[in-house]
């Protein structure tokens, strides 16, 4: 499973801020990939998904992985990667306008068949006011593309998606669910916290779920040749696979962590001493 070549050691910061750059860098949730799979053959068109989880399970990982893959045009659907080298590629950020007062849209110049427009909304903190001028900036998106008759592609994806409850917005979206010809994909920790009318508008309700423990180790493993990061030895990696309860988000941590000492190497007491100070501070 190791790749093939090594790239440049990583800052501590590059790594903590690493997610997968396409769905191949996915690890674990196979059935969440496999659904994106299924859009991707279908240059993205699908049905509305909702994807569920505990924290740090990777709802938005696999999110802005699909929505990577998906805006590159040479990807590659068997192995589910980018090439890297296209405008979207090195340019695009599924990141970086995930908060509510950004909500700007994204159109992909190179798209296979025809353009994509990609909305992040978080949901958490989006007000009111910034939901409205998200909703007009859709209907205005609509009344584009039916009046130059083209079928743009727009994906629209909410993060922390029962806060739309919580902030009285859920009536709201029910309506522009109905009206507007757009993708959604949402997440969210519990399918339970939706009443069935909101379930309803979801054709595709997924829960994340982890890597075996072969598979993450895999995982680590290429991930640490990539980033110039060296485990002592195997029991090394399985300790870190056993603390970080197979949690990329934990595993990744520890490895910008690692990245910060001089000679860039762990052994197992590394890995428990780690987790051991991470677990005191989170009991204080």
């Amino acid at each position: 499973m190791s790749e093939s070549k090594s790239k440049k050691s990583l800052s501590p910061r590059e790594i903590e801020c690493w997610t997968p750059p396409s769905l191949r860098y996915v690890v674990g949730c196979s059935e969440v990939k496999e659904h994106f799979a299924d859009m991707l053959r279908v240059d993205g068109f699908g049905p509305n998904t909702l994807i569920t989880g505990a924290p740090r399970t990777g709802k938005t990982a696999i999110v802005r992985a699909y929505l990577r893959t998906l805006m590159c045009p040479d990807r590659n659907l068997y192995t589910l990667d980018v090439c890297g080298n296209c405008q979207s590629c090195m340019h695009f950020n599924p990141s970086s306008a995930n908060v509510g007062v950004n909500v700007n849209l994204f159109a992909r110049a190179e798209a296979r068949y025809a353009p994509i427009h990609y909305v992040p909304v978080d949901c958490s903190a989006i007000t009111t006011e910034q939901w409205e001028q998200c909703m007009a900036l859709l209907q205005e998106v609509m009344r584009r593309n039916e009046a130059n008759h083209r079928e743009d592609l727009t994906v629209v994806y909410l993060d922390d998606f029962h806060y739309l409850k919580y902030r009285g917005l859920m009536g709201s979206l029910l309506h522009y669910i109905d009206e507007l010809n757009v993708v959604w994909i949402a997440s969210a920790r519990l399918a339970s916290a939706f009443s069935q009318e909101v379930l309803n508008l979801f054709a595709g309700v997924l829960s994340t779920t982890l890597a075996t423990p072969e598979e993450f180790l895999g995982f680590v493993q290429d991930r640490c040749h990539e980033w110039g990061v060296k485990p002592h030895d195997r029991v090394s990696l399985i300790l870190l696979a056993h603390y970080s309860k197979l949690l990329p988000s934990l595993a990744i941590s520890f490895l910008a962590s690692t990245a910060g000492k001089e000679d860039r190497t762990f052994d197992g007491a590394d890995v428990e001493n780690y987790f051991r100070d991470e677990n005191n501070g989170d009991d204080a």
